[in-house]
This record gives C-alpha cells, sequence and structure tokens, in this order.
C-alpha cells in the first residue's frame, strides 16, 4: 500500500486568476509560479464556493456548499456536526498545522478545527517580528506623507507564515505525514507590495502616487455603491498596486518551495495554490469582494503539483476550490465523512457538472459607513443575498430582492450583457434547477453561531474594515 503523502495547502487570500500570468495575464505577475506549474496540473475553470473568506474556507475544509454549512457574514462559527479536513486527517495520524493571515481562520470561527497547531502573526512567537514588519512595509507610505493610523494593521505576513511553517516542522518531526495550510493576505487591501514590485509595473510617477495615496476604507465602499467615482488614472493605480501585490506573493511562494526542497521537506508532498475568492477592481462599478457574485470574484487558481500523485497538464474541466476537500482526502486514504459531502476528485473531474456558488448575507458595516457620511444613500439596494448557478455555459445570479441576472459566459465573460428579460425562460429555467439543488440539500443544512472575538482580534478586524468601534459585523 502506498504511503499517504504530505499536503502543504496555500491559499492566496483575495486573489483572482485573471490577474496571473500563469493564466495568460498580460503583466508578469507570477513568473516563478509559472516554471513550477510546469509540472502541475493548472486547472483552468476553477470557480470558488464564495466571495467571502469565511464562507469560502468553510466551502473548502468541508467539502459542503454555503446554503449547508450556513457560515457566511455575521461572523458565524463552523457547527461542530461537520468534520473538516483537518479533523479527519489528525484523526488519520497526521501532523495538523495551520498559519493564517486572516484572522478569520482560528477558534472564534472553528475553521481552525482539526489543527493540532494554528497561529497567527500575532500568535507570540511572532509579535515582534511581526511589529518589525509592518514597519517596514509601511515606511514607504509614512515617507509619502500618510499617517501611521492608516496602516494600524497590515494582514500581509507571508514571510512569518514560512517562518512557522519551517519551525514546526522541526519541532514535530516524525513519521507521521504532515497536513499544511498557510493563508497569506498580501492582495488584500490595505496592499502594501514593496516598492521594488510596485516598480515592476507602474512609472516613478504612479509609484508615488500609488503610496500618497493608496484606495482602501470608505472611497472603496462609496465607489462600490455608486455614491463617489474614482477616476481612470486612480483605477489603473490601484490595479497595478494589486498586481505588485500578487508579484510579492509569487516571490514568497519560491522562496517557501526552496526552503522546504533545501531541507528535503518536499518528497512525496502534495502542494496546493488556491484562493478563497478574488476581487473586484472597479468591473461592474465595484471594487473589493462584498455584494457580487461575478467572475472576477469567483475564478479562482486552482493548481496542484505532486509527482507521482498528480499528472501535470492544462486541465479546462469545470471544477471547484472545494473539489479540494475530497481530493486530499482520497490521497489520504480518508473515507470521505458523511452522506452531504459535495464535489468530486480532482483526480478525475466530470466533463460537465452544475456548480453554486454564494453570498450568503450582505455585510452591514460597510453600508452603514456610507450612509453615515451620505444620508442620502439606499442601502436597500445592496442589502441582499446572493446565488450564482453555472449550468453549460450560462451563469444565473439568483438575488434574494427578485433582480436576477443571466449571463451567457461563452459569448459575454465579462458579464456585461443581462440577458434575464430577454431569455425570460431560460432565466426561469436555472431558478428551478437552483431551487431543487438547495431543496435537495436542505437535510444537510446547519446553523451556525455568532462567533465572539478578543480584543486583540477586534482591532485586527476593525482595521480590515470588518468591525467598527469594537462591534464585529
Amino acid at each position: 500500500m502506498t504511503a499517504p503523502p504530505n499536503v502543504l495547502w496555500v491559499v492566496w487570500d483575495t486573489v483572482r486568476a485573471q490577474n496571473m500570468s500563469v493564466y495568460g495575464y498580460e503583466r508578469p505577475t507570477t513568473p516563478h509560479l509559472e516554471e513550477w506549474a510546469q509540472g502541475a496540473r493548472v486547472f483552468e475553470n476553477a470557480v470558488s464556493a464564495a466571495s467571502i473568506t469565511t464562507t469560502s474556507h468553510a466551502s473548502m475544509f468541508t467539502g459542503l456548499l454555503p446554503f449547508e454549512h450556513a457560515v457566511g457574514n455575521g461572523h458565524s462559527r463552523l457547527a461542530p456536526s461537520f468534520q473538516t479536513v483537518a479533523e479527519v486527517l489528525s484523526g488519520a495520524g497526521y501532523r495538523t498545522y495551520l498559519f493564517s493571515a486572516n484572522p478569520y481562520l482560528g477558534p472564534e470561527t472553528a475553521l481552525d478545527r482539526g489543527f493540532q497547531v494554528s497561529e497567527r502573526p500575532t500568535s507570540p512567537p511572532f509579535e515582534r517580528d511581526f511589529a518589525r514588519h509592518r514597519e517596514q512595509k509601511v515606511r514607504d507610505y509614512l515617507r509619502a506623507g500618510r499617517a501611521a493610523e492608516d496602516f494600524r494593521f497590515l494582514a500581509a505576513s507571508g514571510s512569518l507564515a514560512q517562518d512557522g511553517l519551517l519551525a514546526w516542522l522541526e519541532r514535530s518531526a516524525g513519521d507521521a505525514p504532515f497536513f499544511a495550510v498557510l493563508n497569506y493576505m498580501e492582495a488584500h487591501l490595505p496592499l502594501a507590495p514593496e516598492r521594488r514590485f510596485r516598480e515592476r509595473f507602474m512609472t516613478p510617477e504612479q509609484v508615488k502616487r500609488s503610496l500618497e495615496s493608496p484606495l482602501h476604507g470608505l472611497p472603496v465602499w462609496t465607489f462600490t455603491t455608486g455614491v463617489a467615482e474614482l477616476s481612470e488614472d486612480e483605477i489603473e493605480i490601484a490595479r497595478r498596486v494589486y498586481d505588485a501585490a500578487i508579484a510579492e506573493l509569487d516571490e514568497l511562494f519560491r522562496d517557501l518551495l526552496v526552503e522546504l526542497e533545501q531541507r528535503d521537506l518536499l518528497d512525496d508532498t502534495l502542494v496546493i495554490l488556491t484562493s478563497d475568492h478574488g476581487e473586484l477592481l472597479g468591473e461592474h462599478h465595484m471594487w473589493n469582494h462584498q455584494y457580487a457574485l461575478y467572475e472576477e470574484l469567483l475564478h479562482v487558481p486552482l493548481i496542484l503539483h505532486g509527482p507521482g500523485h498528480v499528472t501535470p497538464g492544462r486541465d479546462p474541466r469545470p471544477v471547484m476550490n472545494l473539489d479540494l476537500f475530497r481530493t486530499v482526502l482520497e490521497l489520504a486514504g480518508s473515507e470521505v465523512p458523511g452522506p452531504g459531502a459535495r464535489g468530486v476528485s480532482l483526480l478525475a473531474p466530470v466533463a460537465s457538472r452544475v456548480r453554486l456558488s454564494e453570498y450568503t448575507h450582505p455585510a452591514g458595516l460597510f453600508l452603514e459607513l456610507v450612509k453615515r457620511k451620505h444620508p442620502e444613500f439606499d442601502e436597500a439596494l445592496f442589502d441582499r443575498s446572493l446565488r450564482a448557478l453555472r449550468s453549460g455555459g450560462l451563469k444565473y445570479i439568483w438575488a434574494s430582492d427578485g433582480r436576477h441576472e443571466l449571463y451567457d459566459l461563452g459569448r459575454d465573460p465579462g458579464e456585461g450583457d443581462d440577458l434575464a428579460a430577454a431569455r425570460r425562460a431560460q432565466a426561469e429555467r436555472l431558478g428551478e434547477e437552483l431551487h431543487r439543488l438547495t431543496e435537495a440539500g436542505a437535510a444537510a443544512k446547519g446553523t451556525a453561531e455568532a462567533a465572539q472575538f478578543d480584543a486583540q482580534t477586534r482591532v485586527m478586524l476593525e482595521a480590515l474594515g470588518y468591525a467598527a468601534d469594537g462591534e464585529e459585523r
């Protein structure tokens, strides 16, 4: 019997596939990844189960669709009735480790269940290094006249993820295989890529302006809600900063693999690179990853590298990031728990399938922030939940307020031509298909409690824009 492999699962939080040169993007944002991916399986048609962190990670870790595990905005906890991939592998004898720069992956949301060691950049081993890291990351902003308060917390901490993983592997050395998940936040607002990465894609004047006027906070939400505008120059500079952040991730990933290879820790290891969701960068007059389910948010990277386990090549078949749950357990020789797990094995994807993505609950905080500044703003236009169903080449977006949308992705990949009215019969058919799918899964549906965060984590969430006045939203 073949021994189960090690598994290294890397999540580039908030990275969309269309801005990665390994997926054909015109700017060379991922040169190291392109070289590595020549020996990997690159899934070209991978979508996320959700457009926000908690929901997507819950789906990846359980193999369930969002309406089944019920984790969404509101910072809810994963119900104990659902087993995570880490719980299954830990029970099967794996050493398990989580390093997450995203404060949502922790005991408060129960998304760290099954990880024998779970660390953050603010964990005791990293506190001093993280403080120095933050100071270095914001130095250019301060020189450009920005206030330190604007960057009181930066989640980007990729080098600490590498340090944490290597230290844990040394401490836990043994015959048991390891399962490690690393979450990187370099591409999540507020962005602070090093100047040398900006200079790859920006003129000196653009670099200067990107440091003097970084795009995050209220300007993001007033633009998204249509209350205020951004100039074409502002949008272009912000997009290039995002590209610089991906280039920084690319180098961090290269460095991580080099360190592991030098320690002979990549032998018989399945390496996974994916994202929880993408980002809107001005498309559809929106920024960030709330209030929508467009392709910029859902088309994510999904790359598997594992000699002897995964056949290299480009794969156009329809897959989802939640398929990783079933795939990892299959390679580990572990049974998929319970009757409700969705997904297919990425070792043998199917040629066609129906795929569902969800935005389960609107994030009310951002709407409140806009309302305070602009009392005339009608937040009801954004106060809705969404579901996106793909069937064939069509994508149907169901909205709780009845403003449904229909797109032909083959003809209109940018989703600029809403066909819901012109093809009413097709839209209704897909709406019925979506209803059948969610009703059929109702038996597995769980409930989730509101998560409770400590004071330190609340500060982190507030700085990331996810809480206000110490209250989680």
